[in-house]
């Protein structure tokens, strides 16, 4: 009975040896996979940065020449609104 019980605990021993093995090529084997994965990634965000910088305007020059008339609009339209409510109120419709 003995020998029953001891053949068991051995093929149980076995199976897990087995099992732990398998595990240990599947995760060097998935390691490579990994490495060029996270390059590819790199890659990709690294392009997106590039592509992100080139149309943002070059100079802090550029940044004002833009934004100026974007303020002088803004401006504009405000005293527009300002004009409007100061009529409206005034002058009802």
């Amino acid at each position: 009975m003995k020998k029953i019980f001891w053949c068991i605990y051995l093929l149980k021993e076995q199976k897990e040896k087995r099992r732990a093995e398998v595990k240990t090529r599947e995760s060097d084997s998935e390691c490579p996979n990994i490495e060029k994965e996270t390059k590819v990634k790199i890659a990709q965000e690294t392009n997106v940065v590039l592509l992100t910088q080139s149309k943002q305007p070059a100079t802090q020059n550029q940044k004002l020449q833009i934004s100026k008339p974007k303020s002088i609009a803004e401006a504009q339209h405000i005293e527009m609104v300002r004009a409007k409510c100061e009529t409206g109120i005034i002058v009802p419709n």
